[in-house]
């Protein structure tokens, strides 16, 4: 790959984009602003027909990329597509939207958090740091707008970048200052990446050519990169209390082995949480903001929104969304937080299905099944766990609902499907809002009740 390759060169042939989602669009829309020449394309006919009627050039350049200067894939576009191994194989540079922010802001500050799990919620924490302490930053990526669609900044900004494994596997040419690691498990994207040294390879991008790694040690992939890395680093951990680290154990601070601070955080439950708030301690510290000020904003923090999201209760039982859970080890994180759980899972099925959780079963009362992965989940967890097979959202939170108000014991309904959500959902937030949106009628119907009562 040619590392020199300047993206914003006018006088080259034209880049061809190739995905027209939100991501390409924003590429798209950014090389147009900036009169870099492209060609678009997307296998979707209503997409190509919005930018034919947009003036932009429009052509299927998938099985020829002669005359392109360069390839911007869709991030969820892989490398064993057709289009991606003929641009390898005829030398035709390919790019990801990172490189372009990049490209345009090549002295600001790039702050990059990846991991299987916990990284939007990272993401998101980070930024409400930065907000809460006046800084000049913008955020997006993999969470929120995408990188193509960030704001301009100056050199004394701050980019804070949620980044994919897909996204990374295409980044050539980004540097980012600080860059994190959570954590990397075995049980997602694997098939993407053809096996899972692939993904932890994808993974370990974010840290060439940084200034300082964050790299959480409580998970075995992600521990093992520290052994490779030239700069320095930070390990962080939710277990361990490290000589020369950040821990957070139990919403306790912990800083070489020294107690700082005890976290009030009451939207941040679990030990998951701990290490997300030890990557971003470490970070926003890195980034020269104030200790205090730092913890003065994760208590103020008040969470992602289908990410354990609390979205009401009804006598002694809590209704939380963690649709953002499209995998096991990521439903895992909301099975240790509760006890007596009224499962709702399903969906597409990643490679470990529910299989890896048999360890929190005793913290399960019953499973509502929905969706493609139906089948699959009753045959794994056959004679293990009580279960239905609803499979709708409506039905499942009926159902869920109407047995925990048999008992007396406080009780969990759960969204944690453990699958992606594209068998009836457009996305995992569209199935979040509609278990929310049920919850919702469930808690009108009840407060209309107690009024006629």
């Amino acid at each position: 790959m040619d590392t020199d390759f300047d993206l914003l060169d006018t006088s080259k042939d034209p880049i061809f984009v190739y995905g027209l989602g939100l991501s390409g669009s924003a590429v798209a829309k950014t090389l147009k602003k900036h009169k870099i020449p492209l060609i678009v394309w997307d296998d979707n006919e209503e997409r190509r027909a919005e930018f034919i009627k947009d003036g932009y050039t429009v052509e299927d350049r998938t099985q020829n990329l002669d005359g392109c200067s360069a390839l911007i894939p869709a991030a969820g576009i892989p490398p064993s597509h057709d289009t991606i191994e003929r641009a390898q194989q005829s030398g035709c540079p390919i790019f990801s939207d990172i490189d372009l922010l990049y490209s345009l802001n090549p002295n600001a500050r790039f702050i990059a958090i990846t991991g299987t799990n916990g990284k939007s919620t990272a993401t998101a924490l980070l930024g409400h740091i930065f907000n809460a302490c006046d800084q000049n930053y913008d955020m997006g990526g993999n969470i929120g707008r995408p990188a193509a669609a960030l704001k301009d900044l100056n050199a004394d900004g701050t980019y804070i970048l949620e980044l994919s494994s897909y996204q990374l596997h295409y980044t050539q040419q980004s540097r980012f200052q600080y860059a994190a690691i959570i954590n990397i498990t075995d049980d997602d994207h694997l098939t993407w990446h053809d096996g899972v040294v692939n993904y932890a390879t994808a993974k370990a991008r974010i840290l060439r050519d940084n200034t300082h790694s964050v790299i959480g040690i409580d998970t075995l992939l992600s521990r093992d990169l520290i052994e490779n890395i030239q700069n320095e680093v930070t390990p962080i951990s939710a277990q361990l209390n490290l000589e020369n680290g950040i821990c957070v154990i139990d919403k306790s601070v912990y800083i070489n082995n020294a107690k700082q601070a005890d976290l009030n955080a009451p939207y941040l439950p679990g030990q998951h949480n701990d290490q997300n708030i030890a990557t971003c301690i470490a970070l926003a510290t890195l980034s020269g903001l104030e200790f205090q000020d730092i913890i003065k904003a994760i208590e103020s923090f008040k969470g992602l929104e289908h990410r354990q999201e609390l979205c009401g209760t009804i006598d002694y039982i809590r209704f939380i969304n963690d649709s953002k859970a499209t995998n096991a080890s990521s439903t895992e994180r909301a099975l240790v937080t509760y006890e007596n759980i009224f499962l709702i899972a399903g969906g597409v099925a990643k490679e470990t299905g529910l299989d890896s959780l048999s360890d929190h079963f005793n913290r399960i009362h019953k499973v509502y099944l929905i969706g493609q992965a139906s089948d699959l989940f009753a045959k794994q967890i056959e004679g293990q766990l009580l279960y239905t097979k609803c499979e709708v959202m409506e039905k499942a939170v009926h159902a869920a609902f109407k047995e925990a108000m048999s008992q007396d014991d406080d009780a969990v309904i759960l969204l944690s499907p453990a699958c992606a959500s594209f068998d009836q959902y457009k996305s995992f937030e569209k199935r979040g809002d509609d278990f929310k949106a049920i919850v919702s009628a469930l808690l009108n119907n009840q407060d209309q009740t107690h009024a006629a009562g």
